[in-house]
């Protein structure tokens, strides 16, 4: 019963990460090399139930996923999700900060979410260790700051 039970949590596990993979092909897809990061905690709530009220679909985007996240974590007995940052298992939604990077367009349909654990969330330069934490995932992310948003020549 045992092996049984074992070949059934790899199958699990090799799913998940064919389904994680394809998200990823898809991810960099669409964005073609651009991401936007958005990470919030929970005093930003004010602020996004509104930008989710004026159509914001990245927001809304989000607040399914922290929605979803804190579900996991009240029902999870073995596998917890983990901060992007350190290896720690989240326990409780308390002073976390959810984040997602979605492509930089519009109207992104795909995205990657994150959590930070409380520790990492309340460390400084959050943005420089979710971009150490991203690399994880795209080894060769960098920040871009955008100084004419409104376009123009190079």
């Amino acid at each position: 019963m045992k092996s049984n039970q074992r070949r059934a949590a790899g199958r699990r596990q090799t799913q998940a990460q064919d389904v994680f993979t394809a998200g990823l092909r898809a991810i960099n897809v669409e964005a073609a090399g651009s991401l936007d990061v958005l990470i919030v905690d929970a005093a930003d709530a004010p602020r996004l139930f509104l930008e989710a009220l004026s159509g914001s679909r990245v927001v809304c985007a989000l607040l399914r996923v922290a929605r979803r996240l804190a579900r996991k974590v009240a029902s999870a007995k073995d596998e917890r999700p983990l901060c992007l940052i350190c290896p720690a298992e989240l326990h409780a939604m308390f002073g976390v900060r959810i984040g997602i990077a979605v492509p930089h367009r519009a109207d992104p349909t795909v995205g990657v979410a994150f959590v930070l654990c409380p520790a990492c969330a309340a460390a400084g330069d959050v943005d420089y260790r979710v971009l150490t934490g991203l690399r994880g995932i795209w080894p060769d992310a960098r920040r871009l700051v955008v100084t004419h948003p409104e376009g123009g020549r190079g």
